[in-house]
């Protein structure tokens, strides 16, 4: 396969899974915002700073606002072109990239991403979006999900697909363990049940960011226990959007691609495999919960600069 391809099936990947985390993440905050009832000017700017922290994205944001609300907030993450990580960037990126391997993907996959661009950008054009943004967000949710799907039911499972799982798990992990370090640093770590009201938000919109919220609650038939949480989201293979869960995919699907150039990072997916396959809360949280994310995305990011280096690019 060529690597300008590649890149490209990584990259598509990688921005509709981008996508879609963002979508999460804000219909998340809004619905939390709604749920608390609480109005106050300074609650809602602390509200929007941790919000933009969580997609680092707190100094671009006050370079172009001087005033942290929610009305801005989704101006800025929903529709501005020159935020990196808006919906309407990131989407937009993955139709790019799709368009420019129209051929190597299915007709089905390729009408569906580039629909779901075209009725995105209508819908972009009128400002009748802010005004239900609920709807805005589950109908992009919903599209998101017509193309996973599309993926699933329609493409070949050669390598064309497996540069696709590889981009969505190396997207999907990094943008788990960032929510989790950067919520976790909002509050503490411990082994009680949350009491205060505002730990309950703040743990169960992490539930409901990465679609777990019905699982935890299958899985522990209790109430939210951070702890448990994090257990959840890190290492519980039963969680289709657990660091573990991720990084098996990456493994499986780099060992499927391996060349002579990738054993490197293929050794370095499998130690992260093994790390994580063979710990416990207890170890992590003797270690710290906050370094061992920070050392977790290190590595992450190293194994995706591998893959640029041994797959993407001709060097």
């Amino acid at each position: 396969m060529l690597t300008s391809t590649a890149d490209h099936l990584f990259w598509m990947s990688r921005y509709i899974e981008r996508t879609e985390n963002t979508v999460r993440i804000l219909s998340t905050y809004l619905n939390t915002y709604l749920l608390t009832g609480e109005c106050t000017e300074q609650k809602n700017a602390y509200d929007a700073r941790v919000l933009l922290q969580i997609f680092g994205l707190e100094t671009n944001y006050l370079s172009i606002y001087t005033v942290l609300n929610n009305h801005y907030i989704m101006l800025f993450m929903v529709k501005n072109i020159d935020n990196f990580s808006s919906i309407y960037y990131t989407l937009y990126q993955a139709r790019e990239n799709a368009r420019a391997i129209r051929s190597t993907l299915t007709a089905d996959l390729w009408e569906s991403i580039n629909c779901t661009w075209l009725e995105f950008q209508h819908k972009m054009q009128h400002n009748q979006w802010y005004l239900e943004l609920g709807e805005l967000f589950e109908w992009l949710k919903n599209r998101i999900y017509l193309i996973y799907g599309t993926i699933s039911n329609t493409m070949p499972r050669n390598e064309s697909y497996a540069f696709m799982r590889v981009g969505t798990a190396i997207e999907c992990a990094e943008n788990t363990a960032w929510l989790l370090d950067i919520q976790c640093l909002e509050g503490m770590m411990n082994n009680q049940s949350v009491n205060m009201n505002a730990d309950y938000y703040r743990w169960t919109a992490i539930l409901h960011s990465v679609s777990a919220y019905e699982i935890y609650r299958k899985t522990y038939h209790g109430t939210i226990i951070p702890v448990r949480v994090a257990e959840l989201i890190m290492i519980r293979t039963a969680m289709p959007r657990s660091l573990l869960t991720s990084i098996n995919t990456l493994c499986q699907y780099l060992q499927s691609l391996a060349n002579n150039r990738s054993d490197a990072t293929l050794r370095k997916a499998n130690l992260l495999q093994a790390q994580l396959s063979f710990t416990t809360m207890d170890i992590v949280l003797q270690q710290d919960l906050h370094v061992y994310l920070t050392e977790f995305l290190s590595q992450i990011r190293d194994i995706a600069q591998g893959i640029n280096r041994d797959f993407l690019t001709n060097k």
